[in-house]
This record gives structure tokens, sequence and C-alpha cells, in this order.
């Protein structure tokens, strides 16, 4: 039993020695550390900051209002807040209570970071290649997109088909400063569409607006709330399980083939 025992720890230490278990073994930490560092930082950046020009031609001038209103920076706020709103409502009810414990420091942050948006209104009769030249001239601020509204973006010509824009941005512009610029153009063309019809706009989102129901798992013993998530959660598990499974059978292999390639050398050494 004894040489068994020496034999054994002979051959444990052989292995953990080898230059391929140990950059196997720092292999998996190095990527799960890079992954937890970087992907948080690119998917939510605290420091970027939407800034910049958006010049808007509204040949019908029927919108130009109600997208100026919508470019404010405290309609941009309250946008935000409303956004947060709703995606807390869907939310369980632990975590709405955690996020109205830190309601007045994501104010805060949101605050600092609130997009800087100018609105450059251009007439309607404006020549477009001139315009589109524009996007590409050096500025302090950055000329992030021309937007040209549709003749019939707030009164349809058929009375049913409604048009939209056109956006025409730089080579570099951020996806997340067009989805600011999205989310007003919608809300400024919507509520110019609802005035010249004259329909009250917060009647309607009442209307269409419906908050998820609490739901209750049943059983034969009791009642509980239902824990949302879980169908997401398991797949997520299992792939970072069979991660783990792929890089810890790479490890061996890796640790095996260096093995019997140097035994391979030292054989035709001797």
């Amino acid at each position: 039993m004894k040489k068994i025992l020496l034999v054994a720890g002979r051959e444990f230490i052989a292995t953990v020695s080898t230059k391929a278990f140990i950059l196997g073994l720092l292999v998996m930490p190095l990527m799960l550390g890079t992954a937890a560092i970087v992907f948080p930082r690119l998917l939510n950046p605290r420091n970027f900051k939407t800034r910049g020009e958006v010049a808007i031609v509204d040949p019908g001038g029927r919108a130009i209002a109600d997208i100026r209103a919508a470019f404010l920076p405290e309609r941009v706020a309250e946008r935000r807040e409303e956004q947060a709103r709703l995606v807390l409502n869907q939310a369980p009810a632990a975590v709405r209570q955690v996020a109205a414990a830190g309601t007045a420091k994501m104010a805060a942050a949101a605050a600092t970071i609130a997009p800087d948006l100018r609105l450059v209104e251009r007439p309607g009769t404006v020549d477009l290649q001139k315009e589109k030249a524009w996007l590409l001239e050096q500025s302090d601020m950055r000329h992030l997109a021309l937007i040209v509204i549709h003749d019939n973006a707030v009164v349809a010509s058929d009375g049913v088909t409604y048009g939209s824009y056109d956006a025409y941005v730089p080579v570099s512009v951020d996806d997340r400063a067009m989805t600011e610029i999205q989310q007003a153009l919608q809300e400024g063309i919507v509520n110019a569409r609802t005035r010249e019809r004259g329909i009250d706009r917060s009647q309607a989102e009442a209307l269409v607006r419906l908050t998820r129901g609490r739901s209750i798992t049943v059983t034969k013993d009791s009642e509980h709330a239902t824990v949302r998530g879980i169908n997401q959660l398991l797949p997520m598990a299992f792939v970072i399980l069979m991660f783990m499974g792929v890089m810890t059978g790479g490890q061996s292999l890796l640790t095996t083939t260096v093995e019997e390639k140097s035994s391979r050398v030292m054989e035709v050494l001797l």
C-alpha cells in the first residue's frame, strides 16, 4: 500500500508540475475573469454619453413641433424613467424592492449620463446632398444623423398606411445614440399623429397597456408565488456546465498529449 501511495504521489506531482497542466488550469479562470470584467463594460458602460447634433428635415412641417418637444433634455429623462418603471413592473417583487432602495442613486447616475442631443432644423426644400456632406464635417459637436420625415408620416395618404422617416448616419455612429434618436422620433411622430386625429395619447396607451399579473403555483399541499426566470436560467446553467466539462477534458487531453510527445522525444534521444 505504501508503494502504491508513493507511485501515485509521484505521478500526481509529475502531472501537476507540467507546463501543459498549469496552462490548462489557468485558461478557464482567465477566460471567466475577462468575461466578467469586459462584458458588463461593453453592454452598459457607465461613462458613455450620447452627445451630438441631429439635423431634421420635415417637408410637411406637421411633426417638427412634437419632435422638438421629444428631444428636450427633460423629456428624455422622463422617457428613461418611464422605461425603467415598465421594466420593474414586469420584475419579481424582490427585484422591485431592491430597485426601490437604490432609486436615488440610480436617478443621480442617470442624470450624469443624460444624452445631450441638439436638434438642427432644416427647411423642407433643403438640398439633401449638401446635408449628407454635413454629416462628414468635423466639429466640436458630432453630427450624428440626418433625419428626413416622410410626407405621409403624420397624415396617411390613403387613410390607413403611414410613412416613417429616413435616417442618414456617418460610418462611426454608435448604436446606442441611434436608439436614443429613434425613441425621440417615435414619440414625436406618434404625438403628431394623435394630435392630428384629435386623440388623447395617454388615454389610448392606458387602454392597450396591461401589467403582468401575479402568478401563483398550485400544488397538492400549498400555493406559492411562481419563481420566474427558471426556464431561462436552466439552459444557461447547462451551457456553463458543458463548457466547464469541455475545458476540463481539454486540459486532460492537452496534458496527456504533451506527456506522450515528451516520452517519444526521450525514446528517440535514447
